[in-house]
């Protein structure tokens, strides 16, 4: 057994990535070589609380929260301004604590360079794009236009729509992903808001002829940003407008428990073939690309819905079976509830 233990340490001491064991009272007790490299702890640091080491407002953040970030935490390093790492911490022992942290300065670097040039090509695609729109427009407008052009028109104007549709998408894409620190702390009135989407989801649903259903049973109110959330809970409700066959049933609702709070859009359309869930949320991800392109999707609105949530600490759930309908729902914790005195 000590012969093991020994290989265990060995194989750990000789890892790329730090690896910090914490014990419940949030002091280090051990580290490798690699924590030392990345994380700047010295001999000195034994029994050192890793709060006051780590210090950035997101790790402490982090630490506290560990259930609600899977995916652990990418920050800054505390030794070098230009490089990152990605830190995750699981419990074990009760209380104690493991954290593995591994460089991901490159992939950062990348990242940023693929963001970059999706905000300027974005932006240098703006212009045209409405020039161009305004002479369809003029085009097509003219009373003596030879009905074969007018066609022909007519398909250059949806393809521009649609182009200027996913110029939008990405620049919100990319502003929801630079706006990450600016505060969201307004108080939305949810079952005003709710009516609103409501009012627009009835405005939209005409040409469809679902049956729309409202189900609030909640009056705690967001802190957040009403502009975004509702933009949110807009791109929901028209998904499911749009993919649920004509004549379906579609509620949207608002929920408590008191520890948190749920918008919930359920309808009973084709459904999702379980296997796509996972990925629902990727930029461009499409289940049906020729049924999503007839509908006008740009393959980014639940990316735009899931950066939302994320800056409103909530997060999405997604529950879905082929030919039985599907429900999202949207989890807010409790401190971003506001219960009216």
């Amino acid at each position: 057994m000590v012969e093991l233990i020994d290989r265990a340490q060995s194989s750990l001491v000789a890892l790329q990535e730090a690896v910090v064991l914490l014990d419940e009272n949030q002091q280090i007790e051990w580290w490798n070589p690699a924590a030392e490299r990345l994380l700047g702890i010295s001999s000195d640091d034994r029994r050192r609380n890793i709060l006051t080491l780590l210090r950035q407002p997101s790790f402490i953040e982090y630490y506290h929260h560990i259930d609600e970030s899977p995916d652990g935490l990418k920050m800054r390093s505390s030794l070098f301004e230009d490089h990152y790492v990605q830190v995750k911490m699981t419990r074990f022992g009760g209380e104690s604590r493991v954290l593995v942290a591994y460089d991901v300065t490159r992939m950062h670097n990348l990242e940023q360079m693929r963001k970059d040039f999706v905000d300027n090509i974005s932006h240098e695609l703006r212009t045209p794009l409405t020039v161009l729109s305004g002479y369809i427009e003029t085009f097509t407008d003219q009373e003596d236009i030879n009905p074969r052009w007018k066609r022909a028109f007519d398909q250059m104007q949806s393809q521009t729509r649609r182009m200027n549709a996913l110029v939008n998408d990405l620049l919100l894409l990319s502003r929801l992903e630079n706006d990450k620190n600016i505060a969201k702390n307004q108080i939305i009135e949810m079952p005003s808001l709710m009516n609103q989407l409501f009012d627009d989801a009835q405005a939209y649903n005409i040409d469809y002829g679902h049956t729309l259903n409202l189900d609030i049973d909640s009056h705690c109110d967001l802190i957040g940003s009403d502009m975004e959330l509702a933009s949110a809970f807009s791109n929901l409700i028209t998904n499911a407008i749009k993919y649920t066959p004509k004549g379906g049933t579609i509620t949207i609702g608002w929920h408590d428990d008191g520890e948190s709070a749920y918008f919930v859009v359920q309808d009973n359309g084709i459904g999702i073939d379980p296997k796509h869930l996972p990925r629902l949320t990727e930029r461009f991800y499409r289940i049906d690309s020729d049924r999503s392109r007839r509908t006008g999707g740009t393959g980014l609105g639940l990316a735009i819905v899931k950066h939302v949530l994320m800056q409103h600490q909530a997060h999405l759930e997604i529950e879905s079976k082929e030919n039985q309908g599907s429900t999202f729902k949207v989890v807010f914790p409790k401190e971003r509830l506001s219960f009216p005195e």
